[in-house]
């Protein structure tokens, strides 16, 4: 975990990659802040172009649609009863990698007009940042006192109890 002492109430992350099917985008590590404040997540323009170009030529078989909110890369998925989205892994300081499932990789208006949960940062001096529709996929532990972030799976069991034995890593 990162410390920033302009804002001391956010949790910060070293994002040293970013991965799609398996092809790690050539990015440099970036500060970046947990927001579970913000939808969606937003990157350094460097970082999104190269995610919105690798994503969109995965993505070709579909039309585009309107985009919607700040998001630009969006589809029509009309006559698309089972759509296979590119997996998107991010992965932290450390290679601790956090993998989005199609759900958390899509913002979906309506059938005709789904969207990459991605969007831009106005320019790159900025901080980019992980908004909760990434994060939600994910038991977050926040260990403060030893300044450690740790990501494990989503998973309820039938008793209601929250799986946290599966945490990839704390770093």
């Amino acid at each position: 975990m990162l410390t920033n002492r302009n804002l001391p109430s956010f949790y910060f992350l070293k994002l040293t990659g970013i991965s799609i099917e398996g092809t790690r985008l050539a990015l440099s590590p970036t500060e970046t802040v947990l927001d579970s404040g913000t939808s969606f997540t937003y990157l350094t323009p460097t970082s999104y172009f190269v995610l919105h170009g690798i994503f969109g030529k995965k993505m070709s078989n579909f039309p585009t649609a309107l985009p919607i909110l700040y998001l630009d890369t969006c589809y029509d998925l009309t006559g698309h009863s089972e759509v296979d989205v590119p997996e998107i892994v991010l992965t932290y300081d450390g290679e601790v990698p956090t993998i989005l499932d199609g759900s958390g990789i899509r913002y979906i208006v309506s059938v005709s007009q789904a969207c990459l949960a991605f969007t831009k940062l106005n320019d790159d001096v900025k901080v980019s940042n992980i908004g909760n529709m990434h994060q939600c996929r994910f038991n977050v532990v926040y260990d403060v006192g030893n300044l450690r972030i740790g990501f494990g799976s989503n998973v309820v069991a039938s008793d209601g109890s929250i799986d946290v034995i599966g945490l990839n890593a704390m770093y």
